[in-house]
This record gives C-alpha cells, structure tokens and sequence, in this order.
C-alpha cells in the first residue's frame, strides 16, 4: 500500500522498486508482501497447508556458498583450497576456469570479475600462465571479496570496484569483453 512504509531486507533497496514484483502475496488487512529480485534468478515456493509453527527456524552458522555438482565449500573461513584447485595445466582463460561449478562453488560472474580485478590478473589470460604464486593471490582476493559482500549486506555500492562500472576507483578505463559467454569487466592497465 503506498500509505505504508517501504521495507527491505537489504540496505541499498533505500526506496520500493520501480518494476513490478516478481511474485506477491496479499495478507492481512490488504497489505500486500512483494517479492523482487532485479535479476530474476531468485525463487519462490509455496508450501500449501503448511504454518510456520510447523517449520524449524533456522540453525545459525556461517555463510557458504556451494554446488550441487561440486562438494567444495567456500565459507568465509575457508583455507587454501580454492589455490590449488585451479588447473594451471588449462589452456582456459583463468575466468572460465572461476566461472566453472564443476571446479569450485558460489564463485559468479560478478564476483570472478571482481576477485581478478584484486588479484591483478587479466581475465582472458590462459589459466596455465597464472603462477602457483598468483593463484593463491587469487584465492585471498575471493574469500576477501565473499567476505565483504556478506558483511556488506549485499550492499555492492562500495564493495564493486569494476563491475559495471565505466572506471575503476583509480579513475582508469573499464573495459567489457566476453569471456565464456559472459560480459567481463576488466582494467587493462591493472591487470596482467
């Protein structure tokens, strides 16, 4: 209802979306819960006949992200593993390999472009170029970054540094390639 005010989970929704909601539901008195997600990824079950004193409430733990086809976890602790998991023998680009489920989980599009802009790392370079070195490099600019997101709340307005932007915090050039498919955004003169 417009007379009410607006609320969201995330900090950075400061005023209602100006698209249509995804999915709603009209509940008490008329009011009206909305459900948006601007990328449309996000999903919505119902579960008819069930109250919410027959669900268990939620047991608090750290944030992980994971895949279904991959056992390999990413908490915000997480150690070494994702270093050593990049085949270094791939003639890949390092992105596709970041982008690869079957590799290691929760690791998108926006977030492989933004580890690689921290890590310093040209995302069209062949994976079996980058040095054990600068993977392990890589692998603290993903957990630094996985970090931040969370604690941020998913607020990226200061966590993103390159991704849809026109110019990085520097003041360089963004630029957008395709990689995999998918639009990469990179600093050439930053990342090597």
């Amino acid at each position: 209802m417009s007379d009410e005010p607006y609320v969201s989970n995330y900090r950075h929704h400061l005023s209602p979306p100006d698209k249509k909601a995804s999915s709603f539901w009209l509940v008490a008195r008329g009011r009206r819960l909305e459900f948006n997600e601007p990328e449309r990824r996000g999903k919505v079950h119902a579960f008819p006949g069930i109250t919410s004193a027959q669900c268990e409430e939620p047991k608090p733990s750290a944030p992980t992200c994971s895949s279904p086809k991959s056992p390999t976890r990413l908490p915000t602790g997480v150690d070494g593993g994702l270093a050593t998991k990049i085949p270094l023998g791939s003639r890949k680009a390092v992105k596709e390999i970041l982008l690869d489920q079957g590799q290691q989980a929760g690791i998108g599009n926006m977030y492989a472009c933004e580890a690689l802009y921290r890590a310093k790392i040209a995302p069209n370079r062949a994976a079996n170029a980058v040095t054990s070195t600068e993977a392990a490099v890589l692998h603290g600019a993903v957990v630094d970054l996985m970090a931040a997101v969370i604690a941020s709340d998913l607020d990226y307005t200061d966590v993103m540094k390159v991704y849809r932007k026109e110019t990085d915090p520097a003041g360089r050039a963004v630029q957008v390639i395709k990689i995999g498919g998918r639009d990469t955004y990179w600093v050439p003169e930053e990342q090597r």
